[in-house]
């Protein structure tokens, strides 16, 4: 993504199978290379809660102008 030209990616994630952890360790891996040093604050778990999920549909509207999102392994 970072290569593509997107600047500011946040990963949204649902998953801590191996899988999920290897996509995860990999932005974070991404974004270390590229010198973006916030990292903690672009990942966002979550775990299926109702409460959750409007927090994450808030973030969503937020950031919808912004190509900028990836998904773990249940969505992509």
């Amino acid at each position: 993504m970072l290569d593509s030209g997107i600047a500011d990616p946040v990963y949204i994630y649902n998953s801590i199978s191996y899988s999920g952890r290897k996509k995860l360790n990999g932005f974070k891996d991404a974004l270390k290379k590229h010198g973006i040093s916030d990292i903690e604050n672009r990942i966002h778990k979550y775990d299926g809660d109702s409460q959750q999920f409007n927090e994450i549909a808030d973030l969503w509207i937020r950031l919808q102008k912004r190509p900028l999102l990836s998904w773990s392994d249940r969505c992509g």
